[in-house]
């Protein structure tokens, strides 16, 4: 069995005995490589081998998709590389990316996509292995490699933001909070190259204090309780107190992570700040932040328009934002969408029909809730109601993460325990894969067969035993494997 491992601080300096010295390696994502003839080696940790990564295969070798695959297959998270290499390996990467940047041959959004998910991937990394400075350093050169990109060519980098098409999952908020952040550091600070790689820095980081939260406190859809509270009410200083120990991270990136949940009026958190007291870098993450949490769809719901959110932010201007910041943010993002409509429609999320209205069904379980629970201002971030079943359904997989014991289209038995219009929750004996791709075919008793692609949002495992997945419904025009 292949396991993660923690690389070890070490230096690279002689031993007194004369003794080789220390080799100390870092951990690499398996989801940053891709076809290649290898320039470094890489190294490989075996449960119960050396204490040490073994060398797994050399440079000057090729790397293909079937070895990251079968590497995956065996529970894989990590390569490893020797630390003297990690600032080549960030440079191809890098080089790999504004490749694809420039790359005509593709339509904007889809460079653009490619090059969320690679940053997505960089972020995971950051995640995973807490304390680990070079997976952090690799953040700071993506926002310095952005401003090169922004000045090259300001329409293709602004097709970084997505806007109503992506789910909230943390590392997927997280790479659009840094793109929207530097894009708005832009319209406030024309010109300032350094605050604006420093504001894509801060919004890729700002909530990696939300490791140590369980998924189930910040997926769910009703009101926290008051332990939970608590716990994401830690997250801002947790994501401070980590980065603070490394003394490459800027001062005002300290700040965004800190402070990107205070407000003007001093209501905010973790510690209450008010007016000038809230940096307007931090207050910049702010609007940002929620912008893009309350468009993400969700495994409940679907996306919110982005003009419709700036309506919503509009009303807690002035007491939960900064006013002046959110006004020129509300102009880029309708800037943006006026230039490209599509960018804008959510194209998912059609309401199922009758079945909604069974009487077998319970009424919904949502009850109003107050700011813990994630509504903004007397508005409800959920845009559809959610409704508790138990129904049984089929599922028909037209793209898989992994491997299945039913192959595409073919037909397995799922159980639906919630049900509304943006999507549903199911529960399966094995987990299925984030991004695998279905059909959901609901029978209800006496009516029509009902279809709906949906995507696998979330997955968890349940308490007994099972597996949980949220799909989120997608148009069939949407429906194409990334």
């Amino acid at each position: 069995m292949v396991v993660a491992y923690r690389a070890r601080r070490m230096s690279r300096v002689p031993s007194p005995s004369g003794e080789q010295p220390i080799r100390r390696f870092v951990p690499v994502s398996l989801a940053s490589f891709d076809e290649r003839v290898l320039e470094m080696s890489l190294y490989i940790r075996y449960e119960g081998g050396p204490s040490l990564p073994t060398l797994y295969r050399d440079a000057g070798l090729p790397f293909t998709e079937d070895d990251r695959v079968r590497l995956v297959e065996q529970g894989v998270k990590f390569l490893y590389i020797e630390a003297h290499h990690h600032a080549a390996f960030r440079r191809q990467m890098n080089e790999r990316l504004t490749r694809t940047f420039r790359d005509e041959s593709l339509a904007a959004a889809e460079r653009a996509r490619i090059i969320r998910d690679s940053c997505a991937k960089m972020i995971e990394d950051v995640m995973v292995l807490p304390g680990e400075s070079a997976p952090v350093v690799a953040v700071a050169e993506i926002g310095r490699t952005f401003v090169s990109w922004a000045h090259e060519n300001e329409h293709a980098f602004g097709y970084l933001l997505d806007m109503s098409r992506h789910d909230f999952y943390t590392t997927t908020h997280m790479v659009n909070v840094g793109v929207g952040c530097g894009l708005l550091a832009r319209e406030l600070f024309p010109g300032d190259d350094d605050l604006f790689a420093v504001a894509v820095q801060g919004g890729l980081l700002h909530d990696l204090g939300k490791r140590g939260i369980p998924v189930e406190i910040l997926n769910k859809e009703g009101r926290l309780t008051d332990i939970e509270w608590a716990q994401v009410r830690r997250h801002p200083q947790a994501g401070y107190d980590e980065l603070s120990k490394n003394a490459s991270i800027p001062q005002a990136v300290l700040a965004m992570v800190r402070d990107h949940h205070e407000r003007p009026d001093g209501k905010g958190y973790p510690h209450g700040l008010s007016g000038s007291g809230v940096t307007p870098i931090a207050r910049l993450c702010a609007v940002v932040d929620t912008f893009d949490a309350i468009t993400a769809a969700r495994p409940y719901r679907g996306a919110t328009h982005p003009l419709e959110t700036l309506r919503m932010l509009r009303d807690g201007q002035g007491a939960h934002f900064d006013a002046d910041i959110l006004n020129v943010w509300s102009s880029l993002v309708e800037r943006l969408v006026k230039h490209d409509p599509s960018r804008a429609d959510p194209g998912s999320n059609p309401a199922p029909p009758a079945p909604l209205a069974l009487r077998s069904w319970r009424p919904p379980c949502d009850a109003p809730a107050d700011d813990r629970g994630g509504t903004l201002w007397g508005h409800d971030k959920r845009q559809f109601a959610r409704h508790l079943v138990q129904m049984t359904a089929k599922g028909e997989f037209i793209h898989q993460g992994k491997t299945y014991d039913v192959g595409i289209g073919e037909r397995f038995n799922v159980l639906v325990v919630d049900f509304g219009r943006g999507g549903c929750q199911i529960v399966t004996p094995t987990p299925l894969a984030r991004d695998d791709l279905m059909t959901v075919v609901f029978t209800p008793p006496g009516q029509p067969e009902i279809r709906r692609t949906a995507r696998v949002v979330r997955v968890r495992k349940g308490r007994d035993g099972g597996w949980s997945a949220g799909l989120c419904f997608v148009a069939d025009h949407t429906a194409k494997v990334a």
